[in-house]
């Protein structure tokens, strides 16, 4: 494993397979072309180089958490929500974007404060390289060189990342991996940064598939339940109606229990995905768990695309793309995609960009099971419903498309 301070920035390390093209970002479409990032240090608002490895540690999480980590490998942990959705970052950030923001969006300069963040991806503050704070818990990033972010190395991801990178279409289309490093003893996987190419980004994160746990989750529960009291004030705090009797006196319910309710409760039953988080320059918002009707959805992205609707055409050709990617793909057709996303970004330039993120919970299929991921899934057939969303998503954005279109 290589250590931070030895790692050579841009280029690939670690993995086999990694003959993609150098392009990182060879699956953003354009409309007005962009200068490169700077491969070397960024700039701060005062005009100096800052090297990113100097990000605070506030940045995500304070280092006691990181430190918690244990200087070890991080594996999948059983008793965490996993949701994907209690993510945390700055507020004091400063996109290119010079107008002045809303008032109650006014922060002084230098000031930190950690809030739940409403998407993955965020621009790191004060300093006008953008870099992304990805999916995962509190505490999980770090900038990392140039171009690249550092998230919390988790074993089934990294196991799965150089296997994305080694499929021939697919692998344009996730975040390039630069192999595992280390840095003050904890492990990390480098990434490619999504945003780099992006002026005030709008950022989206939709979460894949008709459920987001895992078939071993649930059978895992059965045998050695265990009842979390906090899982049970958030959902009462979405629906204070939706506990059994026997829940209610527990007062605390398991987490399969908890994630299947926040499926249920969004458009991830019905439409095999959900929004997670919205960022724009307008703000950001992750107010989604009830958004569960095709019509509140529609609402919802159409107010994510808001006057920039050139980027609809950019979107659903990119969805295309990786929906033929996915159904000639080794990885997809061997695994059970859970937990995945998808990462939507665009600006106000006309560039757009999809990516997918997120996989610490793909876990391989069984010997002898085969999923077509769009049939019903029934417990033990193991089928994760991501192209029936991935279908879903394409028409919708085709329906806005056409609205846009149609419009007087």
């Amino acid at each position: 494993m290589a250590s931070l301070t030895d790692y050579p920035g841009d280029q690939d390390a670690g993995s086999k397979g990694q003959n993609r093209k150098d392009d990182e970002n060879s699956n953003v479409l354009e409309s007005d072309p962009v200068s490169q990032c700077d491969l070397t240090r960024a700039t701060s608002e005062d005009g100096n180089s800052t090297p990113l490895d100097t990000a605070p540690a506030a940045l995500g999480g304070s280092q006691t958490e990181s430190d918690a980590a244990g200087k070890r490998d991080v594996q999948q942990d059983d008793d965490s929500t996993d949701e994907g959705s209690d993510w945390e970052a700055p507020v004091d950030v400063e996109l290119t974007d010079k107008s002045p923001p809303p008032e109650q969006t006014r922060r002084r300069r230098g000031s930190w404060k950690s809030v739940r963040a409403l998407t993955k991806w965020v621009s790191l503050s004060r300093i006008k390289y953008p870099w992304t704070q990805m999916a995962g818990h509190q505490g999980s990033f770090l900038a990392g060189s140039t171009g690249t972010i550092l998230k919390l190395l988790v074993t089934k991801e990294n196991d799965n990342l150089p296997l994305l990178m080694a499929e021939p279409q697919l692998g344009h289309h996730v975040p390039k991996y630069h192999g595992a490093v280390e840095k003050d003893g904890t492990s990390y996987v480098q990434l490619q940064d999504l945003l780099c190419k992006f002026t005030s980004p709008c950022v989206m994160d939709i979460k894949m598939g008709v459920r987001t746990y895992l078939e071993e989750e649930l059978e895992k529960a059965r045998k050695k339940p265990t009842l979390r009291k906090d899982l049970y004030q958030k959902m009462i705090s979405v629906d204070a109606t939706a506990p059994t009797e026997e829940e209610q006196q527990q007062e605390a319910v398991t987490k399969p229990r908890y994630m299947r309710f926040r499926d249920d409760m969004s458009s991830t039953s019905s439409l095999g995905f959900r929004i997670e988080g919205i960022k724009t320059n307008a703000g950001s918002s992750k107010d989604y768990k009830d958004t569960r009707s095709r019509e509140s959805v529609c609402t919802a992205l159409r107010g994510f695309i808001g006057d920039t609707e050139s980027v609809l055409p950019k979107y659903i050709s990119a969805l295309s793309e990786i929906a033929e990617a996915l159904q000639s793909s080794n990885f997809f057709k061997t695994n059970e995609m859970i937990g995945t996303s998808l990462l939507f970004v665009h600006d106000r330039t006309g560039k757009a960009g999809v990516w997918l993120i997120d996989f610490a919970k793909c876990t391989a299929l069984p010997d002898g099971v085969s999923i077509d991921h769009r049939s019903t899934w029934v417990e033990g057939n193991y089928e994760d419903g991501y192209l029936f969303g991935l279908d879903n998503l394409i028409s919708i954005f085709q329906e806005l498309h056409d609205g846009f279109s149609n419009a007087p």
